[in-house]
């Protein structure tokens, strides 16, 4: 009898440090950040997810070792919303969460997001959703895919075979998310707005046909996604010190409660990501219906040349 209890004992034990050692994986994460170098060494330790829009290549010109396929289309989804059909939108959380698990992914272990090139963006809005989803331990790849590849450390064609996660999602969090009511109300309320898109887009000289209306929403700041990624073309993020160096020459304030935007949520997700975990603004929220949103609206108001 007291031999079965020891037994038990030390498997109570056993079960204990597994759980335990599960979560220090967890808190080995570097930063919102990790280097080639980074995953070359821990890759067998975290759950590697690659987005992309393009799926087709993920056979066709490789991946990363170990590396789990998740379509960018399949993470958002049309959502009517003022009586009005919106494209693009996040997917709820039972179907996120289905999805999520069916990549293998599980609350207590490490996500690191890479990304194929010129694409940092896909990753900035898959890390966005786990993080507003309630995954607590997520990387992105610094330098993609791309930067892994130049670098020689190896490649696989055949996709992976997946062993089915344990995450679970939370409801959502608010802190994360805006809406249109509170781009609406973010000049009383001191909230400063970014413009994650390109010159053209935010002057109002084109616009996507999607988008009903020409220009950027009154009173946003122009903070282009595309100047954040290293202008060398390495595919990984810009300095730290440039970025706040580009914002302050854009009169972005890095430490004001903040919203981004662009023109569906996905270059905002880089401006998000780059506010709230770079530059540690916690109080940065992205605007999911952004100017296919706002624009759906005759009385939104929006500036620019040719704004309508």
């Amino acid at each position: 009898m007291k031999r079965q209890n020891k037994i038990s004992f030390f498997s109570l034990m056993a079960i204990i440090l597994v759980c335990f050692s599960g979560l220090l994986r967890a808190a080995h994460l570097p930063g919102p950040l990790v280097s080639t170098e980074w995953l070359a060494e821990n890759i067998n330790n975290v759950t590697l997810l690659d987005i992309r829009a393009n799926n087709k290549s993920f056979v066709g010109r490789g991946h990363i070792p170990s590396a789990i396929l998740v379509d960018l289309k399949l993470i958002r989804a049309p959502r009517m919303m003022g009586g009005k059909k919106i494209p693009a939108m996040q997917i709820g959380k039972v179907a996120f969460e289905r999805m999520m698990r069916a990549s293998g992914v599980s609350n207590d272990k490490p996500v690191v997001i890479t990304y194929p090139e010129g694409a940092v963006m896909f990753a900035t809005r898959l890390y966005w959703s786990l993080k507003y989803y309630g995954h607590q331990h997520i990387s992105i790849l610094d330098g993609g895919t791309i930067k892994w590849f130049r670098e020689r450390r190896g490649y696989e064609k055949q996709p992976q075979r997946v062993s089915r996660g344990d995450f679970s999602a939370t409801d959502g969090d608010a802190s994360l998310l805006a809406s249109k009511e509170d781009v609406l109300n973010a000049e009383k309320q001191g909230v400063q707005v970014l413009d994650a898109r390109s010159q053209a887009f935010y002057l109002g000289t084109t616009r996507k046909q999607s988008v009903k209306k020409a220009g950027h929403i009154s009173g946003a700041k122009p903070f282009p996604q595309g100047l954040l990624e290293d202008p060398r073309g390495i595919n990984a993020f810009t300095s730290l010190s440039t970025i706040e160096n580009l914002a302050s020459a854009l009169g972005v304030d890095k430490s004001k409660p903040t919203i981004t935007y662009c023109n569906s949520g996905l270059q905002a997700s880089g401006n998000w990501f780059v506010m709230h975990e770079l530059l540690g603004n916690k109080n940065t929220k992205l605007y999911d219906g952004s100017m296919l949103e706002w624009a759906a609206n005759k009385n939104s108001p929006v500036e620019g040349v040719y704004a309508e």
